[in-house]
């Protein structure tokens, strides 16, 4: 979850979820956190600065995320349920699916 965006690098950091966003051609500025792609005060997004960063579909998936508008700390959320919270059924539900994509390799035995 968005909050400040103080502790989320943008390219490391799973801040969008099921999507990894991908630089705009070969550019690809590192150090850069989230906090760097927003107006702090207006709470919105800097849609220039997306747009030369980010192709165009990082650009759409990161102008979905809400920004929180009071500032909050940022939080990693499980994104597997629905509340957010870690739970080993979950996990155990995605590598299962997972093992059904790769196929039945000797990996999933060790688990």
């Amino acid at each position: 979850m968005v909050g400040t965006g103080e502790s989320i690098d943008i390219w490391r950091d799973p801040y969008i979820p099921r999507f990894r966003p991908r630089p705009r051609g070969n550019m690809r500025r590192d150090g850069l956190l989230v906090k760097d792609l927003f107006f702090p005060i207006e709470k919105k997004w800097d849609e220039p600065k997306l747009k030369e960063l980010f192709d165009v579909e990082s650009v759409e998936m990161i102008l979905k995320i809400l920004i929180l508008t009071h500032d909050k700390l940022d939080k990693i959320m499980w994104v597997r349920e629905a509340k957010g919270n870690f739970i080993v059924g979950s996990s155990y539900k995605v590598c299962i699916g997972y093992k059904r994509v790769v196929g039945g390799d000797s990996t999933f035995k060790k688990i």
